[in-house]
């Protein structure tokens, strides 16, 4: 039977992430963690929430996730903002937005 897109349940919560820098198998993966700690500190300065917890414990970092704060950050890193466009055609199972 096939599974259908509606059939899918979003159960989890929370999403732990652990690093530890001396198992990162490159110097590309240690840049990637650098840049997440990066913008994580950016995003707390600028009072862009919510984000992550993070947690460093000599080399050990432990990133703990909420939906918002997952989206939250791809937001910031993609720069993602919402635009409303016009069609000349009305799109398929999409409702008009009243402005």
């Amino acid at each position: 039977m096939a599974k259908r897109a509606n059939d899918h349940k979003e159960t989890q919560d929370k999403l732990e992430l652990n690093f530890i820098l001396d198992n990162l198998p490159s110097a590309q993966h240690k840049t990637g963690l650098a840049g997440l700690v990066f913008l994580l500190d950016t995003m707390q300065k600028r009072k862009i929430y919510p984000i992550p917890e993070v947690l460093e414990d000599g080399g050990a970092w432990k990133f703990r996730f909420t939906r918002e704060s997952f989206h939250k950050v791809f937001d910031e890193l993609y720069d993602a903002e919402t635009i409303e466009i016009e069609s000349s055609t009305k799109w398929s199972n999409a409702d008009p937005i009243d402005t």
